[in-house]
């Protein structure tokens, strides 16, 4: 999360694996700064499950490795 000290707003760290150009352009239409995506073109794995560190929420799609394992990491 970071922190805005100039109007007192935290902004919420959202990762999106599997992200691909049209996710960034889709996520960045709708968002109203509510959110501070990060956007890793690879899936989630246990290679990259560490990019969720600190997140509020994590965005995965069908290629995506969320197994028990993963979820243990994500908590």
């Amino acid at each position: 999360m970071t922190f805005n000290a100039n109007n007192i707003n935290i902004m919420k760290k959202v990762v999106v694996f599997s992200a691909k150009e049209y996710d960034k352009v889709s996520f960045g239409q709708l968002n109203q700064s509510q959110f501070s995506f990060e956007f890793i073109s690879k899936p989630l794995d246990l290679s990259t499950v560490e990019f969720s560190k600190d997140a509020f929420a994590v965005s995965i799609f069908v290629n995506d490795h969320a197994d028990a394992e993963i979820f243990i990491k994500l908590k």
